[in-house]
This record gives C-alpha cells, sequence and structure tokens, in this order.
C-alpha cells in the first residue's frame, strides 16, 4: 500500500461528509472510491467529481482501505462495529456517540481488534495551536474561558438530544478537547442549563460550566444554541504574564514577551494528511487523536452534560 493511493470509502455526504471530500481530493496519496448515502441524490452528488462511485447502504461500499464515518452521530456506532468487524481503519467525526455508554461500548469493542483509528478534533492539527504549546510550557495557566455561541444548526437531527447528544456534546467538545490539551484532565466541575428559549423544548439552549483541573487551573464554559448571530468559539487562557486567545481560524495574544504565530494551515487537510499516512504506512504515529484520546474529552463533554441535565432552568423560572 505505501506506493499505491489509499482507497477511501466516505460514508455520510452532509456538512462533515463534504468537507472531508475537499480535503481527500487534495490529498495526493488517497483516493475516493465510495461515497455513501441513504439520500442517494446527495451521495451521487459528491461522488461525481471525486469519481467515485455511490451507495445507499454502507455495508456495499465494497474493497477500501479505511472508511470516513461522517454521518450523524446516533449512527456512529453501527458503522463503527462495522468497520471493526471488516478490520478497517477509520476516521470518524466527532462526537463518538451521542452518550457516553455507547461510546464506552465501542471501546470494549475496539480493544480485542485493533485498528487504526482517528476522531475529527481537528483543532489538535493546527500549526498556530502548537505554537501556543511551546510558547506556554513552563508559564502556568490560571483560568480558561471557553466559549460557544450559535444559532440553531439547521440539521433536523441536531434538535434532538438522543441524536445528536446537545450542544455541548456535538460542539462544544473542541474547546473540551482543546482545554485538556493545555490544562490536562478535569478533576471536578459542575454546570447548569436553560430550557425553553428555542422550538427544541427537550434541548438546552444555554449551558454554563465551572471546572477545575488537576493543574490547577480553572476554567468555566459557556453555551449556547440561542444567540441570535453566531461567533468563533474560543478558549482563553490567561496567564501571569499575558493572555491568549485560540479562535476556530486565529489566535491571539496579549503580554510580553511576544508570541509569534506560523500562517495558519488548513486543520482539515492536516488531520486528513495524517491518517491516510498512518493508513498507508500501518504506523498511527501521525495521528494526533485516536479513539481512546478522543473518548477522554467526550467523557468530559458528557460530564459537563449530565451536570447540567440535573440542574435544568426552565423558561416559567425566570
Amino acid at each position: 500500500m505505501s506506493t499505491e493511493l489509499v482507497r477511501v470509502g466516505l460514508i455520510g455526504a452532509g456538512y462533515a461528509g463534504a468537507i472531508h471530500a475537499s480535503r481527500l481530493q487534495r490529498c495526493v496519496a488517497a483516493r475516493v472510491v465510495g461515497v455513501c448515502d441513504p439520500l442517494v441524490d446527495r451521495a451521487e452528488a459528491l461522488a461525481g467529481p471525486l469519481g467515485a462511485r455511490s451507495f445507499s447502504d454502507y455495508r456495499e461500499i465494497g474493497d477500501v482501505d479505511c472508511l470516513y464515518i461522517c454521518t450523524p452521530p446516533h449512527q456512529h456506532a453501527e458503522i463503527v462495529r462495522f468497520a471493526l468487524e471488516n478490520r478497517t481503519p477509520f476516521l470518524l467525526e466527532k462526537p463518538l456517540a451521542p452518550d457516553l455508554a455507547t461510546a464506552n461500548a465501542l471501546a470494549d469493542a475496539l480493544r480485542p481488534r485493533p485498528v487504526i483509528t482517528a476522531v475529527g478534533y481537528q483543532w489538535r492539527y493546527r500549526a498556530d495551536v502548537d505554537a501556543v504549546r511551546t510558547f506556554l510550557e513552563g508559564r502556568p495557566i490560571l483560568l480558561a474561558n471557553l466559549r460557544w455561541i450559535d444559532t440553531r444548526p439547521s440539521a433536523p437531527w441536531w434538535g434532538d438530544v438522543g441524536l445528536s447528544g446537545g450542544q455541548v456534546i456535538e460542539q462544544a467538545t473542541h474547546l473540551l478537547d482543546l482545554a485538556r490539551v493545555f490544562l490536562g484532565e478535569a478533576c471536578d466541575l459542575a454546570a447548569a442549563a436553560h430550557v425553553g428559549r428555542t422550538p427544541m423544548a427537550q434541548l438546552p439552549d444555554t449551558t454554563a460550566a465551572h471546572l477545575a483541573f488537576r493543574s490547577g487551573a480553572l476554567a468555566t464554559l459557556m453555551a449556547t444554541c440561542a444567540a441570535h448571530a453566531a461567533s468563533q468559539p474560543s478558549l482563553e487562557l490567561l496567564t501571569p504574564y499575558g493572555s491568549v486567545t485560540i479562535y476556530e481560524r486565529a489566535v491571539t495574544w496579549s503580554g510580553e514577551p511576544p508570541l509569534v504565530v506560523p500562517p495558519p494551515i488548513d486543520p482539515y487537510l492536516a488531520e486528513t494528511e495524517a491518517f491516510i499516512a498512518a493508513v498507508a504506512s500501518c504506523d498511527a504515529s501521525p495521528i494526533r487523536v485516536d479513539f481512546d484520546e478522543a473518548l477522554r474529552s467526550h467523557a468530559l463533554a458528557c460530564g459537563v452534560q449530565a451536570a447540567a441535565a440535573a440542574h435544568i432552568i426552565g423558561a416559567t423560572d425566570q
């Protein structure tokens, strides 16, 4: 395989699938050979420019070297099990599942059948994030502020907590994953949520959480899907020397000494190149977030979600 193109099967031709398809087109070591989606027209539309075949059933994807699983979260488990049965490496979009129990069961199924895995925490592949990590070595982080301010996504499954997991698990998990990179593991948390500001009655529209980390740092998380307009998700890190804020597409620093940030790169492309290289070489070392590492971030997101669910404030309580 090291001298041939890696044959990719892409499952899910929606928003995430289209993002990964465009990066796979730019990856010289990969070739998408099949695209699967229950909506046949959507599968055909994505497969055509790739020169790939289209399918409505992922079990018909054929002979591939790896899978990209880009379906809604509640569909992940059955497709991951399909990959494990066939010992096929896979890149799974986050979150692992809408809940922790399902993710833990998948981890248990993975251990006796080890395959190369990657999970879509793309921020980990950013060169500017690497620069911030190097810059902050030896500098204590006192506080962190995690913000995900958004409107309601349009996907019909997103508003059902049983299908998506809710905003913290489906979206803010990116920030919690990055917080783990800089702060280590969390040791305590408390949270509350509000419902009733959107038509999604069962889904928290606003969540606030306080977290404590073993490193001694404290953090707050603010997330809402009821904002009038979306703003860039961000992780702000306060140190005795200044503060750095990591946005989805940029990094800012106020303090001394100056922070030199490299030019931005496409994290989706970097993630794809790492995963394809790992599959081609049967060496997982280029992958920054495999299933087990993603499970730690997923468990933290589920912990916040569970704590918030225990302290729900309804619109009538205002």
